[in-house]
């Protein structure tokens, strides 16, 4: 990530746009969001920049990385790997549907009954 602190200083001291991708080593596009942001939030002063958090950065310069919401899906890997399988053997197959029960699903679940 770019050192956009560094690049709204520099901004602020009206550096040229190649000077500041020169000493901060960003790009011209990293310079241009840096831009907006200081003409949206009327930020006028090297104060004002130093002031800023580490989540005010990031709310003003996400990248669409990272999740909103932080948790991970859990992925069960044997149904991944039994798709993968399946998928690789019919790969050309027709798909035909058929009446009844799904015979993966009855044969997983007879599977994970106790023995009498």
């Amino acid at each position: 990530m770019a050192d956009y602190r560094l690049i709204m200083a520099l901004l602020l001291q009206e550096q040229p746009y190649r000077q500041i991708q020169v000493m901060a080593g960003c790009s011209h596009r990293a310079i241009s969001r840096a831009r907006r942001v200081l003409d949206a939030e009327h930020l006028t002063t090297p104060e004002q920049i130093h002031a800023l958090t580490a989540e005010d950065l990031e709310r003003f310069f996400t990248d669409g990385r990272r999740s909103v919401t932080g948790e991970f899906v859990p992925i069960d890997i044997d149904k991944v790997i039994a798709e993968s399988i399946l998928n690789r053997i019919v790969s050309n197959a027709e798909i035909v549907q058929l009446n009844g029960p799904n015979m993966r699903r009855h044969t997983a679940a007879a599977q994970d009954l106790p023995e009498s």
